[in-house]
């Protein structure tokens, strides 16, 4: 896996990270005066919701920006096309507040573009014009993307640099990460369904390929898992036993502790992946006692 020439191998993993990360101080200050009812669909609402009411520690508006960046990294965002993303989240989360900020992420420049620095500045400068924008226009169901005024500032600031940006920062890796993901889903999920082993066994397996893990990776994985497309690993499956220890049973990411060695659990836009995960033994941190009794129950 390379990209530009630049990276490669688990290094491309530090670089994603960065993108998402990135992603995430772009969108973030519009999740900060929108509320829940604003940033999702009616129906999407609810069956977010029901994760919260499962781990109360989850908050709504930060899964909802850990979701977004996730698939703006992973799908890509080209200025060319934006309808696949749309496409995938139309029944998810406010499609005006998407068409917006996909827009605006589409317009940001590769790094190694002469042309990011005039976003850099141009970002900086209108930050706070774009957010009341996009608020103003959610709030009086104004979905006329070509038409805003501030997009049509957006277009005559950093239009002109159209044609000599080479790569857009957030072009996708979906046809990497994809493979990738369903790959690891998959071999945790054969190790977790072998009756013949037990809990020990399994643990052993899961736990030498998570060494093979680098952090970047780790942390990649952490947003992948609480995104849409990777919700099968856990949050889809916190429903059912009341029970913390029996629910685990289905929670691979906690029952394997696969993010045990991220050392900061601190993210961009304040995101704290313990918040997420609040059972994972994680290496840094002392052991909890509801962990201590996962474990003991397992065993």
């Amino acid at each position: 896996m390379a990209i530009r020439g630049s990276y490669k191998g688990k290094e491309t993993f530090e670089y994603i990270f960065e993108q998402v990360e990135n992603c995430i101080s772009i969108i973030e200050p519009f999740f900060k005066i929108l509320t829940v009812d604003e940033i999702y669909t009616p129906d999407y609402l609810i069956k977010s919701e029901r994760i919260v009411e499962q781990r109360q520690s989850v908050n709504l508006k930060k899964l909802a920006i850990c979701d977004i960046a996730y698939a703006i990294v992973f799908y890509g965002a080209s200025y060319k096309d934006r309808s696949p993303i749309l496409r995938l989240y139309k029944d998810d989360y406010n499609q005006i507040l998407m068409r917006y900020i996909i827009y605006l992420v589409s317009k940001k420049p590769h790094t190694l573009d002469d042309s990011f620095s005039i976003w850099e500045k141009f970002y900086a400068i209108n930050k706070k014009e774009l957010v009341a924008s996009c608020v103003h226009d959610i709030r009086h169901k104004i979905d006329r993307l070509n038409s805003f005024r501030v997009i049509g500032y957006v277009k005559d600031s950093l239009g002109f640099y159209e044609s000599i940006a080479d790569t857009r920062y957030f072009d996708g890796h979906h046809y990497q990460l994809g493979h990738y993901f369903r790959h690891l889903f998959q071999t945790v999920k054969y190790i977790d369904e072998r009756k013949i082993l037990s809990y020990r066994e399994k643990y052993e397996y899961a736990k030498t390929l998570r060494a093979q893990l680098s952090t970047a990776e780790q942390y990649v994985f952490f947003f992948n898992s609480v995104s849409k497309a990777g919700r099968d690993w856990e949050l889809n499956n916190l429903l059912g036993h009341k029970s913390l220890i029996l629910s685990c049973n289905r929670q691979l990411v906690t029952k394997y502790n696969l993010i045990k060695n991220i050392p900061d659990l601190h993210c961009e836009g304040g995101i704290n992946i313990r918040d997420f995960y609040p059972f994972v033994d994680y290496e840094f941190l002392p052991v909890q006692h509801d962990r201590k009794n996962i474990i003991s129950y397992f065993r």
